[in-house]
């Protein structure tokens, strides 16, 4: 007495359909994902880094107590802006390389002392094991910004 299988060939086209309706969801999903950060691409370098801030303080480094992690992606935020900006290899050179980059595109000291400030207050932390503050990191992040508005007034 036989319980009802399928045939062997309706089991076949069952089970590819499954896998090609799996297939369609996943390429649906990748280019949604896609198009946000494309979305994201197009923006100004100073609208990126706000994002880009707000996605470290969504990380939680800071509050667990991952310093490395937190001021090592603070800095490559400055540095990302500056390769978008000026189009130089900041992620590359070292924070002095990058300021004496900066310093040859004849920006202002309050603009440099800034970048200097968050480049080598990032450099405490991630190379000297400095144990920060949680106001330096809000402190850098501030001076940043400032640094960012004040380039974005500068022409290339």
């Amino acid at each position: 007495m036989s319980v009802g299988f399928l045939p062997s060939w309706i089991q076949l086209a069952s089970l590819l359909t499954g896998l090609f309706v799996l297939l369609l969801i996943v390429l649906i999903v990748l280019r949604k994902r896609r198009e946000l950060r494309d979305a994201e691409n197009r923006k100004p370098p100073h609208e990126r880094v706000k994002i880009e801030l707000h996605r470290l303080k969504d990380h939680g480094y800071h509050e667990e107590k991952n310093y490395k992690a937190f001021y090592s992606e603070l800095s490559d935020i400055l540095r990302r802006y500056l390769e978008r900006r000026y189009g130089m290899e900041a992620l590359e050179h070292t924070s002095s390389e990058i300021l004496e980059e900066l310093k040859r595109r004849s920006l202002d000291k309050e603009t440099l002392d800034a970048a200097a400030r968050v480049l080598t207050g990032s450099d405490l932390v991630k190379f000297a094991k400095l144990a920060p503050s949680y106001e330096l990191a809000g402190q850098l992040e501030t001076l940043l910004l400032q640094a960012v508005e004040r380039m974005k007034q500068f022409i290339k």
